[in-house]
């Protein structure tokens, strides 16, 4: 019986599992869709369904917000909804998706970042600030400042130094 059950029980558990990825981040401008995207990412075709691997943050920035799950009590990433294309600053909405953590953050920056800096840690969750990069002086610019899951650190490669302007 275990040698008929055994192929399905290893599937159930296995199948849409990562064991040894590379934290990488990319954005996008505006709004992602998280099914397309997913499906560009792990390479479903247009008649399978997604397996829900992406969701998005709980608490990445203002712009994040999770409902409480009843059975397990666990917070979920809810999509936010009808976000306006800019602020009323003039800054522009981007999705940033990291591929480790499996997690899609939305926030309003003046340019695209470019750089993820991890700078500290604050209630479990480490600090990443989103830099663009100004050729001219050579110096990385702050966009705005996430909140991403301790794992991800683990995965990320490390700098020496850097030069970093908080303000143009």
């Amino acid at each position: 019986m275990i040698l008929v059950a055994g192929p399905a029980l290893l599937k159930n558990m296995y199948y849409g599992k990562f064991w040894t990825t590379q934290a990488r981040f990319f954005g996008v401008q505006g709004l992602a869709d998280i099914n397309m995207i997913e499906r560009s990412l792990f390479g479903l075709s247009v008649g399978e369904s997604n397996e829900g691997r992406l969701k998005w943050s709980t608490s990445g920035s203002l712009q994040s917000s999770g409902t409480k799950e009843t059975e397990s009590g666990h917070f979920e990433g809810v999509a936010p909804a009808s976000l306006p294309e800019k602020d009323e600053e003039g800054k522009y909405l981007f999705t940033v998706i990291d591929t480790y953590s499996l997690e899609a953050t939305a926030f309003y920056a003046d340019r695209p970042p470019t750089v993820v800096l991890v700078c500290g840690r604050a209630n479990g969750m480490q600090r990443a600030v989103l830099c663009s990069y100004d050729w001219t002086t050579q110096t990385f610019t702050r966009e705005v400042v996430l909140r991403m899951k301790t794992i991800v650190l683990n995965r990320m490669f490390r700098v020496d130094q850097c030069r970093v302007a908080f303000r143009r």
